[in-house]
């Protein structure tokens, strides 16, 4: 984003004193507080669901979160000038959860078990679209043997295109028992009764979109938020952090029981979270972005994830056994 989208704000019914620059965004000062301009990839009736389903999980009494506001036409989403389309959201002062302190981890895993208890809406699950893990899993095994064929039709091969099919077998066989699993524990059949009663999750849970205020903890973005079980979040934010925690199994246990003591899981939801921790999420992002990019596309540094997910592999497993 750059200074000539801040036109965008003359849209508003608010009086905007001072800007400064965010995270891919604009901070503004206004008469009415912090409010937050961005860029926006999706339309108005699903902006203005989740303007609803965050008006909705404050009155439950979750307060501190980045709301959508209605532009002066009543309209969530405002067109630019320059065609692109942004979103207004209120915004509040706060230190972002620091991975490096624990204390900030369990603080960020409790707002997170807080959140789910309120995160439901049921009156306008017919704007909801998108595809359960079922139906994902079974994309993403697919798109993995789809690289695999082309790396293998390649004469010459790069060390990171080498390391990849020696992995192959291992990251394959698991996504391929993801996917069985799913079907043997009836996932689709708990996934459609979440779109039909309106259960949502954030989609996009890390310690990027959880922040310290003075008021409580916020979480902020909720631009992928989705209908699911809510344990797929727990399991996003879970991954991510134990990645960088070498999988470390005290920790991640700290953590689920964090979570667990407030909003205890369900049997269903236990076994999503166990499978969806299992699925290669990581090995599948590193190779699509791969394929995706020009395919003389080369760092050293990616060929060392890919061992290093390898590495991390037993550890993982170890954890998700302690799941129960």
């Amino acid at each position: 984003m750059n200074e000539r989208d801040l036109v965008v704000l003359e849209q508003y019914p608010f009086t905007v004193k001072q800007t400064y620059r965010g995270r891919g965004s604009y901070i503004c000062v206004t008469d009415r507080g912090l409010m937050r301009l961005q860029e926006y990839g999706g339309g108005e009736k699903r902006a203005r669901l989740m303007q609803q389903l965050q008006q909705h999980i404050r009155e439950k009494g979750y307060r501190v979160q980045d709301v959508p506001v209605a532009n002066g036409e009543g309209n969530v989403v405002s067109m630019g000038m320059d065609g692109r389309k942004y979103i207004v959201t209120e915004w509040m002062d706060g230190r972002e959860c620091d991975v490096s302190r624990k204390e900030d981890l369990y603080g960020a895993v409790t707002n997170l078990a807080r959140l789910h208890q309120v995160m439901e809406y049921p009156e306008k699950t017919d704007l909801v679209t998108g595809i359960g893990f079922l139906e994902t899993a079974d994309k993403h095994n697919r798109e993995l043997r789809k690289i695999r064929s082309y790396i293998r039709a390649k004469k010459q091969k790069t060390d990171f295109e080498q390391c990849f099919l020696q992995y192959f077998s291992v990251f394959y066989e698991k996504g391929l028992y993801v996917h069985h699993m799913l079907g043997e524990t009836h996932y689709e059949d708990h996934w459609r009764r979440a779109v039909e009663q309106g259960i949502y999750r954030h989609g996009e849970y890390t310690q990027h979109n959880v922040l310290f205020t003075v008021s409580g903890t916020a979480t902020v973005h909720f631009e992928h938020f989705t209908a699911d079980l809510h344990s797929g979040d727990l399991a996003h934010f879970l991954r991510k952090v134990l990645e960088k925690y070498d999988w470390d199994e005290t920790l991640g246990m700290e953590l689920f029981h964090c979570y667990n003591r407030i909003r205890p899981l369900s049997e269903e939801e236990l076994s999503y979270l166990r499978l969806k921790l299992s699925y290669p999420e990581k090995v599948w992002k590193l190779m699509n972005r791969y394929y995706n990019a020009n395919k003389s596309w080369l760092v050293v540094r990616s060929t060392a994830k890919l061992v290093k997910l390898m590495e991390q592999e037993t550890k993982k497993e170890a954890f998700i056994k302690c799941l129960v």
